[in-house]
């Protein structure tokens, strides 16, 4: 990816993980099909450090806040975004982990 892609959105709209069992719904609210739940708008990167909070509803005060999620957080949703499907850690990871 060009470096100057990575600070414009791609108006792509993806599921990063954030719950298995989504409140709001995201795309799929809107186009009422099952294959979009829980996909949210990929956001510009341009100043994030300036952004606080993060996600769709808030959740994330810093971007620590964030890379915890990405590193042991995302939820195994059914629309999971191929991009963030290598991130997943096997259930046995966290006890592996933190011996």
């Amino acid at each position: 990816m060009e470096a100057s892609n990575v600070y414009t959105s791609t108006a792509t709209f993806i599921n990063i993980g954030l719950d298995v069992n989504y409140v709001d719904n995201g795309l799929g609210t809107i186009t009422k099909q099952a294959t979009d739940n829980g996909k949210f708008k990929v956001p510009k990167l341009r100043n994030v450090a300036l952004t606080a909070p993060y996600m769709h509803d808030g959740r994330f005060a810093s971007l620590n806040d964030v890379l915890e999620h990405y590193s042991h957080g995302i939820a195994d949703h059914p629309n999971l975004a191929s991009q963030a499907k290598g991130c997943l850690r096997p259930a046995f990871a966290d006890e592996y982990f933190h011996r």
